[in-house]
C-alpha cells in the first residue's frame, strides 16, 4: 500500500490506496509471476529457466507471442512441484515478446526480451 498526505494549512489529510505496479523486465530484472514463480534471464539469449518454490506441480502451457499478438512459440510443459525448468525459444529474432503461461490455477504475462 501507498500512502500520501497533503497540507494546505487548514486541513491535513491522508489517503491509503493499494496499487500494483507492474515492472519492466526489459532492464534485466528477473520476471516475477505471482510471487511464485520466476523467469531468468530476462534479457535473455532465447533460453529461460522458469523456477520458483511454490511451483505447484502440472501440465502448463507456455505461449510466446509477438507485441502485435502473433504467436511465434507455443508447448506444452509438465512441471515436477518446486523444480526448475528450461526452455529454448529457438531461433528468434531479437526483440520484446510477451511470455504467457498458463495452467490450472495460474494464467499469468510478462515481458521477455530477447537479445542475442
Amino acid at each position: 500500500s501507498v500512502t500520501a498526505s497533503s497540507s494546505n494549512g487548514n486541513c491535513n489529510t491522508a489517503v491509503t490506496q493499494s496499487i500494483s505496479i507492474l515492472a519492466d523486465n526489459s532492464t534485466g530484472i528477473n520476471g516475477v509471476i505471482n510471487n511464485s514463480f520466476s523467469v531468468y534471464p530476462n534479457p535473455s539469449n532465447g533460453q529461460i529457466v522458469i523456477s520458483g518454490n511454490e511451483i505447484a506441480a502440472g501440465k502448463y502451457n507456455l505461449t510466446l507471442s509477438d507485441l502485435s499478438g502473433r504467436i511465434v512459440s507455443s508447448d506444452n510443459r509438465t512441471i515436477q512441484a518446486g523444480q526448475p525448468v528450461g526452455y529454448s525459444f529457438g531461433s528468434l529474432a531479437d526483440g520484446i515478446y510477451q511470455l504467457r503461461i498458463t495452467g490450472d490455477d495460474l494464467s499469468s504475462t510478462i515481458k521477455l526480451v530477447i537479445r542475442k
